[in-house]
């Protein structure tokens, strides 16, 4: 996790609410859709946003980690 909050400057707790359906890895550049979910509210529409994952935080196994 510390890894993603400081790739993505994503604050710690909507690293922590991801969802696997929130992680989109089969596109040109694979990003974290931050937004509502289940285990995770939003203060405001302005705070939903898509931030790119790093191509380092995928060469250390993320894709493997997410299909786990």
């Amino acid at each position: 996790m510390p890894l993603l909050v400081i790739s993505t400057l994503a604050r710690s707790d909507e690293i922590a609410g991801l969802a696997v359906p929130d992680v989109f890895l089969g596109c040109e550049v694979p990003y974290l859709h931050i937004r509502e979910n289940n285990l995770r509210r939003v203060k405001t529409i302005s705070w939903t946003r898509k931030v790119p994952i790093a191509k380092k935080i995928l060469d250390l196994g993320f894709r493997e980690y997410v299909a786990a």
